[in-house]
């Protein structure tokens, strides 16, 4: 069993050491630190904007190494018919809750050939193949499309979401000029791994609500639509949220 206060190149080590053979992306952890007034500035003023990236980040790291209680709800839906859902409890003895897969083959009927897989979900405890499994899977699944909506990014105010005092802050690319926003590498490539064709145009546009007390995403709702050159398409639903418990 892996300790609580363990570091992170010892988690990374041994995720990379678990998922080297089937070749799965290696969760993002990091050592637990306290809290400054200067780390967490961007989230406790409304004149300075944060980083998405690293709100998310500090949420990962909450789950990887958790001192409390809460509750996590994660959606991803992607045009087509592919999607999942987390509902789990993350708490300093693991993470426990269920799983939900939907895959859909093209058809006529948008209800068609949908196949559905709900599994129960038992990571304990923190340290065990079972856990390093699932949180290799839900923190790879958040992908890093929220530092790329980072050039929309606004504050429009101060929020209670799910037990946290939170600022809160949307965003939209569709009126940022090309020349200030990436494309992300891996943009919407979804059933476009035979193509060759680059994205031409992405837009991201939803809301995210950040904890005034340490600067950790604990909700956001967007979607992300990815055009590819030849005209095609692929929209992301994200939706994620935390409660305390």
């Amino acid at each position: 069993m892996i300790p609580t206060s363990v570091t992170r190149a010892t988690v990374v080590a041994m995720v990379t050491v678990l998922t080297a053979s089937s070749c799965q992306q290696i969760v993002r952890t990091s050592t637990q630190q306290t809290s400054s007034p200067a780390e967490h500035a961007a989230a406790q003023t409304p004149g300075l904007l944060p980083s998405l990236g690293d709100a998310q980040n500090k949420l990962e790291d909450v789950i990887t190494q958790p001192s409390t209680t809460f509750r996590l709800r994660y959606s991803k839906s992607v045009s087509g018919g592919y999607s999942f859902w987390y509902d789990v409890e993350v708490s300093p003895t693991g993470i426990q809750g269920k799983e939900k897969l939907v895959r859909s083959q093209a058809s006529a009927s948008p209800d068609a050939g949908k196949t559905a897989e709900v599994r129960e979900l038992n990571g304990t405890p923190i340290g065990s193949n079972s856990w390093r499994f699932i949180a290799n899977d839900l923190l790879t699944s958040f992908g890093s499309d929220l530092q790329y909506a980072e050039p929309g990014l606004r504050y429009v105010g101060e929020e209670s979401k799910g037990g946290f005092e939170t600022r809160r802050y949307d965003f939209d690319l569709a009126h940022v000029p090309v020349a200030d926003k990436t494309t992300p590498i891996h943009a919407g490539l979804v059933d476009k791994s035979s193509r060759s064709e680059e994205p031409k145009y992405h837009s991201l546009k939803g809301t995210a609500w950040i904890a005034k007390e340490d600067g950790r995403l604990v909700n956001v709702r967007y979607d992300h639509i990815t055009t590819f050159a030849d005209g095609t398409r692929v929209s992301i639903h994200y939706d994620l949220s935390i409660t305390r418990e």
